[in-house]
């Protein structure tokens, strides 16, 4: 046992003979076996208050083969609950499959139950060999579509607490006290607002939007963070987001400061959905749309570079540069983009730029900022959510062959890894070794690339359902059992260039490339 006034860790095994060596910190023993003979032996390690601690590992070793069986059939009930509440994928192409359960596994491996946390459950990053487990608002905004769909509640709570801190100073809170952490990402006011805005959508909770946190509604606090920087009885301004380096943080001389294009852009999407949750909730604030078309056109008179078809960024003295990173693509399926900027951006996605024979590199091989070992945003690789994430929005923006081709590159993330770290390498199999191995609460992105870009499962503001299923050429036959969105629930087969969708006894069939849509007002009729 090891203890201080914090609690013990005890170990203990049932290996006879042991004894403990303390100058060097080792139990030390023999065992004996004749050739061909088989033995198991278990060690235990428990952790809490001292004798609590003490009591569970006894306690654990008088049967530990029991112990080891509940643990795995806790584990089968949780993999059951999991696909009761969200969809079965099956492919002709396995490793589309492997792919699938492989990315959903995170959302049983970084839930946790403990009674100490101000939330049950809590959801984070950081479950296995983690090294953290504070809840990130860049890692929690990332699967915001499929999040819902599998805990709604949690996903409210989740929300509600990132609005009890200050997500203009901190970009995390600690699971014990609620209390705010880390320094601000200038991406916190997207992850809010689309975080708020899909849970809407996918559940129907409208009443969510006038509840009251800190002192303001849901809905008012996302007005407040779409505007975030701006100042509305001024004419619309791109937005400098200062030289604190928490949006790439690039680690050699080459910089990514000031005006960044790729976040300027992003801002158009928070005021539309901003705006469109105040028409949902019969608050409608035009000034908010209207904004968002000023920003578009300042966005492409001010940072567009038509020669080199990709984005200046603008430092604070008026100097301008170029660095092409990953982040970019984020804007693809966003009205921010012309057509000319949306060919141009993609024209990028290429060989001798950004893609490599095992994924998506998070900065162009040609930008003098590259580095090989700064995986997530030096162009090693890139952050495990932004591949199966661009690839989403390339299915929206009408590129499924580019979508395709990018999870293609990565389906060996569901062959090679028992759960997905910080980083993947691009021109290798290999992950990012220089941070710890935490369990990314986001890897569940590439489950929402499959329901939400590959199927092209989505809700309308009136709460229509488009169903719009793309098969890759990887993998002809695909077909998702189980969904349930809204109130309904559906099957989805597709094969080559035709479709079904069963929902309700009925059977509806289209051609690939024409949507189904389920619309609110039959499910709303009785059966």
């Amino acid at each position: 046992m090891r203890a201080n006034a914090a609690g013990a860790y005890v170990v203990g095994a049932d290996l006879p003979g042991l004894r403990w060596e303390p100058w060097s910190s080792h139990w030390e023993g023999r065992l004996t076996l004749e050739p061909g003979e088989r033995v198991t032996r278990y060690v235990v390690i428990t952790m809490g208050p001292r004798a609590p601690a003490l009591q569970t590992c006894e306690a654990l070793l008088r049967n530990p083969a029991k112990a080891l069986e509940d643990g795995r059939a806790d584990f089968a009930a949780r993999t059951r609950d999991l696909f009761s509440r969200l969809p079965r994928l099956e492919a002709s192409d396995p490793r589309l499959v492997a792919y699938y359960n492989r990315s959903l596994v995170h959302f049983l491996l970084n839930q946790w139950h403990v009674p100490e946390f101000i939330l049950n459950p809590y959801y984070s990053t950081g479950s296995i060999k983690g090294g953290c487990v504070g809840n990130y608002l860049w890692d929690y905004g990332g699967p915001y579509e499929l999040f819902p769909l599998y805990d709604p509640a949690a996903a409210r709570e989740h929300i509600k607490q990132f609005l009890r801190i200050d997500i203009t100073k901190h970009f995390l809170f600690n699971p014990v006290d609620g209390t705010a952490g880390g320094p601000w990402y200038p991406v916190n006011q997207e992850k809010i607002i689309w975080s708020v805005y899909h849970y809407v959508l996918h559940t129907g909770d409208l009443d969510f939007l006038g509840e009251m946190v800190n002192g303001k509604t849901v809905l008012d606090w996302m007005v407040y963070h779409a505007s975030y920087r701006d100042d509305f009885s001024k004419p619309a301004v791109l937005v400098s987001y200062g030289k604190g380096n928490n949006h790439l943080e690039l680690r050699g001389k080459y910089r990514y400061d000031d005006y960044m294009p790729d976040l300027n852009g992003r801002r158009y999407m928070n005021y539309m959905l901003a705006y469109r949750l105040t028409e949902l909730a019969g608050q409608a604030q035009p000034m908010l749309a209207q904004r968002a078309e000023r920003l578009k056109l300042l966005l492409k008179a001010e940072l567009w570079n038509a020669q080199d078809r990709w984005f200046w960024f603008r430092y604070e003295d008026g100097r301008k540069e170029m660095r092409y990173t990953v982040q970019m693509f984020k804007l693809i399926g966003s009205p921010v983009l012309d057509k000319e900027q949306l060919e141009g951006l993609i024209s990028h996605l290429n060989e001798e730029e950004f893609l490599s024979d095992f994924g998506l590199h998070s900065m162009s091989k040609k930008d003098p900022a590259y580095d090989q070992v700064d995986i997530d945003n030096g162009g090693g690789g890139n952050y495990v959510a932004f591949t199966p994430r661009i690839a989403e929005l390339l299915y929206h923006a009408g590129f499924p062959e580019k979508a395709e081709d990018l999870l293609r590159r990565t389906l060996w993330w569901g062959e090679r890894t028992p759960y997905w770290c910080d980083s993947f390498v691009a021109n290798q199999v290999e992950y990012r070794k220089d941070t710890p191995l935490q369990n990314a609460f986001d890897a569940t992105c590439g489950a929402q690339c499959i329901i939400c870009g590959m199927f092209g499962v989505g809700v309308e503001t009136n709460g229509d359902i488009h169903i719009n299923p793309r098969p890759p050429a990887f993998s002809r036959s695909i077909s998702l059992t189980g969904v349930k969105i809204r109130g309904a629930s559906f099957d989805v087969f597709a094969r080559g260039t035709s479709y079904e969708v069963r929902t309700g006894g009925k059977t509806l069939r289209s051609r690939v490339g024409v949507p189904v849509v389920l619309k609110a007002e039959d499910r709303a009729r009785p059966a």
